[in-house]
Parts: C-alpha cells; structure tokens; sequence
C-alpha cells in the first residue's frame, strides 16, 4: 500500500482579503483569519468550539477576573469577578444566568487573579488587599488571613509564593519582595521566607514564572 502524499505547508503571509471574492483572492491570502489553525501537515481550517453560556451576567462594572473550576463530578464551572462579587456560570448544564458565591469580597476594580493549591483556589487582587479563598468541592469563597498579600501568586514545587507584597500586620507595602511559603503549606510563613529582589532599580515586581525546577520574577 502506498503511502500517502503529505500535503505541503501553505503560506498565509498575505493575510486578510475581504475585498475580493474568495474565489479571486491570492493563494497566501484567506478570506476569513479568525480562530484559525494550521496542523503538523500544513492544512489550514477553523478552529471551532465556543458557545454562549449566558447572555445577562449580573456585570454593573466590567469583569475583573475569569478563572475555570473543574469538580470531580465533572462539572466546569467559569468563574468571574465583578463589581467586588464573586460568580459563576455551571459550563455543563448550560446554565442561562449567573449565579453568586459571595459578594462584597475585594474593591470593585481590582483586576483578580487565581493560584490554585490542590482544591483550593487563592485570588489575589492589585491592591495587594486580603485575597479570597475558593474550595471548589464545596463551591464557597471567602476572604483569608495571610501573612502576606501579594499582587502576583504563583506554586512552585510545592510552595507558594508572592511577589509585589504588603505586611498584613502593618500595612508596609514591599514592591521588590518575594516571600515563599513553608512547603506543602501555603498559609504559613516564617521569618526567613522573605527575599528582596533588587530593592534599587526603580521598578517593581509585575509577574511570577515557573519553568521545570526554576522560578523566574519579572520586573
């Protein structure tokens, strides 16, 4: 049996043409870049998959955060942040309208960004105010006393860490400071968790990376 011919890769540098029909446009041109994707092969096609969930979210800002929940009985949920609550559409069951899971949890504003630690999901906001707490088994969130609150949160090995950080205790914000948790526990910090990371450059933390055994700040 022979093998087959693979197809060759094809060329879209000419991009988007949406002047002509597409039956006159250039080879390397494409009436339609939209969710588009190109296989090992070369062959182009669309990339479909999306769906209305909802068309009335209880939004009375904008939305500062989306973050996806995965049960064990299998059911996807999309939460997201807005107006200071917490909400969430069930992705499964299709459901029409959101519903919340607190409210009144952090500044309306404040852009909310999810760690998640085994089953628990810990959201940290830009004013480095006190982050909020999600158990996704048993669908609640409330507000959690740490030592630290970060702007950026990431694990690492089984630690956690912040960076771009105020003192819970007084209120001492440390731009430059990276604190790391005790292992395998991510609301507990010691003394000599703390690193500051070039305290006289100017600038301040903005993001936490994690790549094979490395942690990488930026700045």
């Amino acid at each position: 049996m022979s093998q087959p011919t693979p197809t060759p890769a094809i060329s879209l540098d000419g991009g988007l043409n949406l002047r002509q029909s597409s039956l006159f446009i250039g080879d390397s041109q494409s009436p339609d870049m939209v969710n588009m994707i190109v296989s090992k092969e070369g062959i182009s096609q669309k990339l479909f998959g999306t769906r209305e969930i909802g068309d009335r979210p209880p939004v009375f800002s904008g939305v500062d955060g989306l973050y996806r929940s995965y049960h064990a009985s299998g059911d996807k949920e999309l939460l997201y942040f807005s107006s200071g609550h917490m909400m969430k559409y069930s992705v499964l069951t299709n459901t029409a309208t959101a519903s919340y899971i607190a409210t009144s949890l952090y500044t309306d504003g404040q852009k909310a960004v999810g760690t998640t630690y085994n089953n628990v999901t810990y959201f940290h906001f830009q004013d480095r105010k006190q982050p909020v707490k999600y158990d996704h088994a048993a669908a609640t969130a409330a507000k959690v006393s740490l030592s630290w609150y970060g702007v950026h949160a990431l694990v690492h090995k089984n630690y956690y860490c912040q960076f771009n950080v105020t003192d819970s205790a007084t209120s001492t914000t440390f731009r430059s400071r990276l604190v790391v948790s005790k292992l395998a526990a991510p609301e507990t910090y010691g003394d000599g968790d703390t690193y500051d990371v070039y305290t006289d450059d100017g600038d301040e933390g903005t993001g936490l990376g994690s790549l094979n055994d490395t942690l990488y700040l930026f700045k």
